[in-house]
């Protein structure tokens, strides 16, 4: 009886993905012949949509935002970020269906960088950097923005359960100049697009149980943390180089890419203690700019879900 009702929940997801695939394909073909603002529109409609019919959805998102402003903020204000929160998704995935339209002029018209001398600087380095970032705003624009400054980078991503929604992604990520390093790929993939001196872009703000992590403090609650980040820089010897992208609140088709200076790195990789100094410093950057910009952050992952006392038991 379970091996019965194990296959049929996996004929189940299979159907599932498969419908899903050929409703993305669909709809990606009819997206790059309707007025943008049509596109948005109906993305921003249906995210909203998600947000009143899907119940658990929006409490575990509410409920986050609760844990992490505590008394700061209103339940008001609370429901506002959460809503927000979801439309700023809408319009990724509107930007997702017209992927094609975003061409390397567009994408220098629609997109504004500061402090970018940073990343050149170190690119004459000839070492490549580690650039970390996090699911806020629309992240998936940043390689193609730098694609049509002339570099082509690289960036280590978690493959989709379904095969073909992935290669879907894998050859839109490509399409745009991107090298695409899948997450439990050989380290020797990751470190050969440094010594191709890329920028190796890397979403380290997710709590990732499967993934070596430490705890570091995150709106004033522990949260478990990759560590991959800092160990893949220090054992390269390349900079960690922090970015982050935000949709401009004034209007929403064009956004802003931030460079920070590259975080100073303290001790060594197997020094347990300096992996977590070094974490808690890009933690406390990600926590500072969602703060500025809580609607574009992805507030319906459950962030503190591992705890120490769960970590031990098992």
């Amino acid at each position: 009886m379970h091996k019965l009702k194990k296959k049929f929940k996996h004929l189940r997801r299979t159907i599932q993905y498969g419908c899903l695939y050929y409703l993305l394909r669909i709809l990606q073909k009819l997206a790059n012949y309707m007025p943008e603002s049509l596109v948005f529109f109906a993305c921003e409609l249906l995210a909203l949509t998600c947000f009143y019919l899907f119940a658990r959805e929006r409490r575990k998102t509410i409920n986050n935002l609760n844990k992490a402003f505590s008394s700061e903020k209103k339940p008001e204000e609370i429901f506002a970020i959460a809503r927000g929160t979801f439309v700023n998704l809408g319009r990724n995935f509107a930007e997702l269906l017209r992927w094609d339209s975003l061409t390397d002029d567009e994408l220098k018209k629609r997109i504004t960088c500061s402090n970018i001398e940073y990343a050149w600087d170190i690119l004459k380095q000839n070492k490549g950097a580690v650039v970390l970032t996090c699911h806020s705003g629309n992240f998936e624009l940043i390689p193609p923005y730098f694609a049509a400054r002339g570099h082509c980078g690289a960036i280590i991503a978690r493959a989709f359960h379904d095969s073909r929604i992935n290669d879907l992604l894998v050859e839109l990520r490509k399409s745009k100049g991107c090298k695409v390093i899948d997450r439990d790929d050989s380290p020797r993939s990751i470190f050969a697009s440094l010594r191709e001196n890329r920028l190796l872009g890397i979403l380290a703000d997710q709590d990732i149980r499967k993934l070596d992590g430490v705890f570091v403090d995150f709106f004033g609650h522990s949260a478990y943390t990759p560590i991959a980040p800092v160990i893949i820089a220090q054992t390269a010897g390349c900079p960690l180089l922090p970015m982050i992208i935000t949709r401009d609140p004034l209007c929403k088709y064009r956004h802003h890419i931030k460079v920070y200076p590259p975080i100073e790195l303290v001790g060594s990789k197997k020094d347990r203690n300096a992996l977590v100094i070094n974490t808690q410093k890009w933690s406390k950057l990600v926590e500072d700019h969602i703060r500025a910009y809580p609607d574009q952050w992805v507030w319906m992952h459950n962030r503190w879900k591992t705890t120490p006392e769960k970590l031990k038991r098992d």
